[in-house]
């Protein structure tokens, strides 16, 4: 499954993503989270597969830092409603929108991948895309 497979078909509840904001800034341990949003292991493991920030201590406990994780799915959840399109189009945050890049500079991440970085065409501010190859 590609990235931009499982951001279509991840699907959190709405009863989830309406307690995110609630999240604090510190570390919870998953099943605290899943205490604290009211999810299952199941909507929320796979998050942590495809990017959710998150780290690993080391007896394998999976512990997630409450802000950046809301951030992350709301930044999800953003991208869900965007449209797909070409390579010189990304999300700016500062701008909160999709905007064309300026100066795009393609690096190969993988054999897979690739990010192009550029510049917001509106405000100026660094934004960068994954793009999937071949």
């Amino acid at each position: 499954m590609s990235a931009t497979e499982l951001v279509y078909n991840t699907k959190l509840p709405r009863s989830v993503l309406k307690k995110l904001p609630r999240l604090l800034p510190t570390f919870y341990s998953l099943e605290d989270l899943m205490e604290e949003l009211g999810a299952t292991r199941e909507e929320l493991e796979p998050l942590f597969k495809w990017g959710a920030p998150h780290r690993v201590d080391c007896e394998g406990e999976i512990w997630v830092t409450g802000e950046d994780f809301a951030y992350w799915v709301e930044a999800l959840e953003r991208f869900k409603n965007c449209e797909l399109v070409d390579d010189l189009y990304a999300f700016c945050e500062k701008c909160n929108k999709l905007v064309s890049m300026e100066e795009p500079q393609t690096t190969l991440l993988r054999a897979k991948y690739a990010i192009t970085n550029g510049k917001c065409g509106l405000c100026g501010e660094i934004v960068k895309k994954a793009i999937q190859i071949g």
